[in-house]
């Protein structure tokens, strides 16, 4: 699938190939069904095995149309997905442009999780008895937990929600 986009050189009915969307479309299925099943299988309550069917599928009727028309009309808006989809074109710069951006998110994650991890030392006196103490699966499914909501509140909402309202 190819992003057409009209400009004036081609106005005239023809359309000038832009980014593709297929490639990043899978990636972000992929990461998308990777971080929702890998929370699922440490925390569900039940046997893996008889909910991956329904979950992939349920992951895959959300993912799809949103992501597809995130990346389409991101493309249109300014929006979309520019550097995942850089990253699997290979274009200049892409990788420095991803180095920068993870250098910042992981000072700004550590920032605030240390932060929340002072604030619930404090507060660990006054918190009822009944509260886990790093939550109810530990501190792994916490970092499942928190992954897949992340992923897929950014494709889902992010990326095709407020894409397609822009």
């Amino acid at each position: 699938m190819i992003v057409q986009e009209s400009t004036p050189e081609t106005s005239h009915g023809a359309t000038q190939l832009t980014r593709p969307i297929a490639l990043p479309l899978l990636a972000l299925l992929s990461l998308t069904l990777i971080t929702q099943l890998a929370s699922l299988a440490y925390n569900a309550e039940q046997s893996f095995a008889s909910i991956f069917v329904p979950s992939v599928l349920a992951v895959c009727v959300i993912t799809i149309p949103l992501a597809a028309l995130g990346l389409w009309l991101g493309e249109q808006v300014g929006l979309g997905a520019r550097l995942p989809t850089d990253l699997l074109m290979r274009r200049p710069g892409s990788g420095r442009n991803l180095l920068g951006d993870a250098k910042l998110a992981v000072a700004l994650g550590l920032t605030v999780g240390g932060l929340l991890l002072m604030l619930r030392i404090a507060t660990a006196p006054y918190l009822p008895p009944e509260l886990p103490e790093l939550g109810h699966r530990g501190a792994l499914g916490g970092l499942l937990v928190s992954a897949s909501a992340a992923v897929g509140e950014e494709i889902w909402l992010r990326l095709g929600v407020m894409t397609t309202f822009a």
